[in-house]
């Protein structure tokens, strides 16, 4: 009885998926919680229905959703009180956590499997306007998908409980994100991602 040859794609594609269980499982455990894993799934929903909206192919999507998932790998990279601390970020602590883009390129870029994802993860907090970090890139010279993330990501994050700081409603967060339109987002994609949240599927995330 031969042996099934395995297709060098779909072994790629396993080893990746695993690898990539394997990454949020530690972002889980450095935490001590399942929140950081949680904000990254919900982003990477918000995204996928981006993307899907667009017409992206399905082997673009699946980059947007791994990009989504590992955004803040790089925040292991921080001491985890710092992270979950009930008061407002000291200056040297923002600093530290400003590298968790350029930390989490560095750790995808070692593992071979996320070579795409990486340059996502690096720009997903660079601003439309330049002013973000960790480079200050700025429009179009920030990755669409990054730029689709960096909206998802502070609208999750301003909708989520945080110890230092009131949740915000859906409505103050959405306002928020149109009100620094052409300044921290691109307003294209400010504009599809009000869009989505008019549907079902986004509604349910935020119930």
């Amino acid at each position: 009885m031969g042996t099934k040859r395995v297709n060098k794609k779909d072994y790629i594609d396993h080893m990746r998926t695993r690898v990539l269980l394997a990454l949020l499982r530690i972002i889980e455990i450095h935490e001590h919680s399942i929140n950081t894993v949680q904000h990254s799934d919900r982003v990477g929903t918000v995204t996928n229905l981006m993307g899907k909206d667009m017409g992206l192919p399905e082997r673009e999507l699946a980059v947007l959703w791994r990009a989504a998932l590992l955004h803040d790998l790089g925040k292991i990279g921080v001491v985890s009180d710092v992270i979950k601390g009930k008061k407002k970020l000291k200056s040297v602590d923002r600093m530290i956590i400003n590298q968790h883009p350029q930390w989490g390129f560095d750790i995808v870029k070692i593992l071979g499997f996320f070579n795409y994802e990486g340059m996502i993860i690096q720009q997903h907090h660079e601003n439309f306007d330049g002013s973000g970090y960790p480079h200050g890139l700025s429009g179009k010279d920030i990755h669409l998908f990054a730029r689709m993330i960096h909206v998802a990501d502070v609208y999750d994050a301003l909708t989520a409980f945080r110890t230092y700081r009131p949740q915000w409603f859906p409505n103050r967060a959405a306002d928020y994100i149109i009100k620094n339109s052409e300044i921290q987002f691109d307003p294209e994609v400010v504009s599809l991602f009000l869009k989505i949240r008019e549907s079902e599927r986004f509604k349910n995330l935020y119930i």
